[in-house]
């Protein structure tokens, strides 16, 4: 019988005789990060770049304009720049390394000025969009990472392909490749959103492999 290959995975979906491992599941994920990554770039070059002798509308922020165009023309490296962080923030990184902001309590507010203010504000909403997408299949996902931990209960906190290792990873490569502060905060949001719409399927499909291997979830 011919062999279903999940569509963006690319990995057969029939079982084999050695059931998968974490490590195999991280591989299979971070091997997609490209593909992520053209996935941001498409939307922000939809919603933001411009033609060859087009002109800026005077409503639009013509820097933004040109630092799309620039991450665009240089595509392969940003790419490699996200498959490198992600990589680094799923080994490397603990749960603690991604604990809540200090904007959680309102008195801390003051602590910022209004640019620190702005960009906090701007990561929490990317990282709202990311969450916003993925909410329909991250507990299935969270409940088989769990499983293939050995685990009797669901941790999603210390699963390390949770959500918040991807909004860090997108962060970090905004500010690897683009200085502009401004820009930077202009750009995070679409590019949240269009990571997370690539996460879900990501998610969704990673989950449709896994019980295809035989491993079933950790029942909350």
């Amino acid at each position: 019988m011919k062999k279903y290959l999940l569509r963006r995975i690319g990995v057969a979906s029939n079982a084999s005789a050695t059931r998968p491992t974490l490590s195999d599941c991280t591989e299979l994920v971070l091997g997609q990060a490209p593909a992520l990554a053209s996935d941001v770039l498409a939307a922000l070059k939809a919603s933001f770049a411009i033609a060859p002798g087009e002109a800026v509308p005077e409503d639009e922020n013509p820097d933004v304009k040109r630092t799309v165009t620039q991450l665009l023309a240089q595509s392969d490296a940003v790419s490699a720049t996200l498959a490198a962080e992600l990589r680094r923030l799923v080994y490397q990184s603990g749960a603690q390394d991604f604990a809540q902001s200090p904007l959680g309590r309102v008195e801390d507010i003051h602590v910022f000025d209004i640019r620190d203010l702005e960009a906090h504000i701007e990561l929490a909403l990317a990282r709202q969009e990311i969450l916003r997408a993925v909410d329909d299949v991250l507990p299935l996902f969270d409940a088989l990472v769990a499983a293939l931990l050995g685990w009797s209960t669901v941790q999603p906190g210390l699963n390390p392909l949770k959500p918040e290792a991807f909004v860090r990873t997108l962060n970090e490569t905004l500010d690897a490749w683009v200085p502009d502060e401004a820009v930077r905060t202009t750009l995070l949001r679409p590019a949240a959103m269009a990571l997370g719409v690539g996460m879900r399927q990501l998610y969704r499909e990673t989950c449709d492999w896994l019980r295809s291997q035989g491993v079933e979830p950790v029942e909350p």
